[in-house]
């Protein structure tokens, strides 16, 4: 499984491999901010009702209490 082409902004693999895992790290890093709540891979998968944007694959966070965002947040704190 993946997240996005290879093509797109955000591409993610399986992480199978250093490699794998090392571009996934560094592509998800780009996608953040020194702001952790203006990061794009916070803010795209967040409900628009909850201050989210637009996100092709949908809604993933339906608010920043879902404990998988909360999880992510960490991680870029």
């Amino acid at each position: 499984m993946s997240h996005g082409s290879p093509n797109a902004d955000l591409y993610l693999s399986c992480g199978i491999g250093e490699a794998e895992s090392r571009w996934n790290y560094f592509a998800a890093l780009s996608h953040t901010d020194l702001s952790v709540s203006l990061s794009e891979i916070l803010r795209r998968p967040l409900s628009k009702q909850r201050g989210g944007t637009y996100h092709e694959g949908g809604t993933v966070f339906m608010d920043t209490d879902d404990p998988d965002y909360v999880r992510l947040r960490n991680w870029i704190q």
